[in-house]
């Protein structure tokens, strides 16, 4: 795992030559969020493209498919009635988490003093013996498989809205 520009890590390494990046109209789609809600988080620190931020007028940030887990991430802890001050601390504990543990383990548990990543038979034991305060699960390799499915459909509905390698010739406009 290694770390954005904010400090906050991205779930897998990622760089330039990511076989798929993807724009903000895209990702937005993607992870069904508002290009305004994108843009305040990256503009906030939040999350921040891996792949290339925005660097002046007409430029445009690049999104990897680390970067849009962490956004997809931040909206289910929105959805869950997470505060942004709230999600900035959850994502720098979720990062030390997955550096120790993101093999085997499934459902990222949140509350407002930690975050764990367990296998589905220590969430329900932990469920059963009751958890602390406000607590949000989140199907994490279940998130991963949605994102994969979402990205593949884009593809087939649009390929050319899918943005190439970086390292490949954009297509010419007509």
């Amino acid at each position: 795992m290694r770390n954005d520009k904010n400090g906050v890590g991205s779930m897998d390494s990622s760089s330039k030559g990511d076989k798929d990046s993807f724009r903000g109209p895209q990702a937005c789609k993607l992870v069904k969020i508002t290009y305004r809600q994108l843009d305040y988080w990256a503009r906030t620190g939040l999350v921040v493209p891996s792949v290339e931020d925005a660097n002046g007028s007409g430029s445009q940030r690049l999104y990897s498919f680390q970067d849009l887990l962490w956004l997809k991430l931040v909206k289910r802890l929105l959805d869950a009635g997470l505060s942004l001050p709230a999600i900035r601390q959850a994502l720098a504990k979720t990062k030390s988490v997955l550096d120790t543990d993101s093999k085997g383990s499934s459902y990222l548990v949140v509350s407002h003093e930690s975050v764990a990543l367990l296998a589905l038979d220590v969430l329900i034991e932990r469920l059963g013996a009751g958890l602390s305060d406000a607590v949000v699960v989140v199907p994490y390799n279940t998130m991963i498989r949605e994102l994969e499915v979402d990205i593949s459909r884009l593809k087939e509905r649009s390929p050319q809205e899918v943005q190439p390698s970086l390292f490949e010739p954009m297509p010419k406009a007509v």
